[in-house]
């Protein structure tokens, strides 16, 4: 799965409205990913393709789309009145690799395949992970560019942190 968020930051333009309307989160995501200039592209917390060169971008998000995940979460909402509820269950999945490997093709072309797994038992420690829950506005479009790009829609835009910038610890 790929989720995008774009974080709005105070440049080039300090009067940016996606910026100026949560500036506190914007300023929150800006320090914890240390971004210091837009655009700025980061991958999975960690990977910084070159955000000017699509082809990077394009590699690190197949490279890590490749790898197994090792959480599953089950994201649930609601919404009463003019009260939004967000349940997030966090499910560790074990990671498995083989041991061995042995394919045979027969003369029919029935292919028969024997393979020994074991359970990769790197430990996962859960005192580092944090959560972070953002709600975005997924499609935004004006009819005037609201700034001097010429931009004049967004997509997955950062509106709130649930239930707050810094997270909560898993």
């Amino acid at each position: 799965m790929l989720a995008v968020v774009k974080f709005p930051t105070n440049f080039p333009s300090p009067v940016d409205p996606f910026y100026t309307s949560n500036s506190e989160d914007c300023d929150a995501r800006m320090s914890y990913y240390n971004i210091f200039f837009a655009p700025t592209t980061i991958i999975d917390g960690t990977n910084r393709p070159i955000s000017t060169d699509s082809v990077d971008i394009k590699e690190t998000i197949e490279t890590r789309l490749e790898e197994l995940p090792r959480f599953k979460l089950n994201v649930t909402t609601n919404i009463s009145g003019s009260n939004y509820s967000i349940t997030i269950n966090v499910k560790v999945i074990p990671k498995y690799f083989p041991e061995s490997k042995e394919i045979n093709v027969n003369s029919e072309n029935l292919i028969n395949s024997d393979f020994v797994l074991n359970e990769d038992t790197e430990t996962i420690n859960f005192t580092d992970l944090v959560l972070h829950t953002v709600v975005i506005e997924a499609d935004i479009e004006f009819s005037q560019p609201p700034g001097s790009n010429g931009e004049t829609k967004f997509y997955n835009v950062m509106r709130k942190m649930l239930p707050t910038n810094a997270g909560e610890s898993i």
